[in-house]
Order: C-alpha cells, then structure tokens, then sequence
C-alpha cells in the first residue's frame, strides 16, 4: 500500500469523529425570519436561508442536491429524458407545478437543460417542510449507503478468486 502512495490507518487531516447531523443541528427557528424576495432557483433560496443566523448563531449550509432529490423523492420532481437535448434533465411534475415550482429552458447546444425556478408558493412550502426535508434527507442518504454495502458485499461473492475452481 505504501510502495503505491496510500496511508496505512487514519489519513492525516480526516477527522475521525462521528458526522454531526444538520437535521439535529440545524436551528430551525431562523426559518421564522424567512422573507419572500423574489422567485429563485434552490441554491440562491439556500443561500438567503443560510444568511438568517443571528450573532453567535452558525447556519450550517444545506446542499441543494438533498433539497432536490426529496423533491424528487416525494414527487415534486422527476428526471426526465429531453429528446431535444439528448440528455436527461429534471423538470417539475403536475404536484410540483401545483406547489409552485416551473422551469425555463437554459444553456446552449448540447448544454441545455431546464432551470428549476421556485415562486413564493413553493418557498414558503420548503421552509414549512424544512425539518422533514432534512429528516427524510439523511434516512434517504443512509438507506443509499447500506443498498452500496450490500451490493458490494453481494459482488464479492460472486467474483472468482484466482485458484479457486469454477462453480458450474
């Protein structure tokens, strides 16, 4: 392993300490002070949630990804294939559209996709459900990591090993 440039145990700088949950950390009554500006895309949303600490209070940054894959999740989103673009892109459902979310068409030849826009609807609808989201988040995120292990595990044992006699 060395010979090859890896570390035996603890990389240096890597924490060994637990992960610390936002869903338990995240101080939700900044949420209180949430104001509508205008309609915006998840990562500006974000960032103006992520602006609301008072003094001496931190706001941990949410990614827009766990944002977007509950939307998803839940129904409010959905990746779709755009013949057009030749690519898949996500585009809001008829529940999403219901709760506010639209898109506009983005980028340039082969880069296009769809913008995901959020009205004062659809805002007011992620701070009521914020606690949720973050909830359900990490239970998603962890779920994602066992089905990992497990289809790992389940490929191991289905490679041969060299010197070991086929089965069949």
């Amino acid at each position: 392993v060395r010979s090859q440039g890896g570390v035996i145990g603890k990389q240096p700088g890597r924490s060994t300490a637990p992960k610390v949950s936002i869903a338990q950390t995240f101080p939700y009554e900044v949420l209180n002070k949430y104001q509508y500006l205008q309609d915006q895309q998840i990562s500006y949303f974000l960032k103006q949630i992520s602006e609301l600490s008072t003094e001496g209070q931190v706001v941990p940054a949410v990614p827009a990804v766990h944002i977007n894959n509950w939307l998803r999740e839940k129904g409010y989103l959905e990746k779709r294939m755009v013949a057009e673009f030749g690519k898949e892109t996500s585009v809001p459902t008829e529940k999403g559209t219901q709760i506010g979310i639209y898109s506009e068409r983005a980028g340039i030849g082969s880069n296009q996709y769809y913008r995901i826009w959020f009205n004062e609807q659809a805002q007011r609808f992620l701070i009521d459900h914020f606690r949720e989201i973050l909830i359900d988040t990490e239970e998603m995120r962890a779920r994602k990591k066992q089905e990992r292990k497990l289809f790992q595990g389940e490929r191991r044992k289905t490679e041969r090993t060299p010197g070991q006699p086929q089965e069949g």
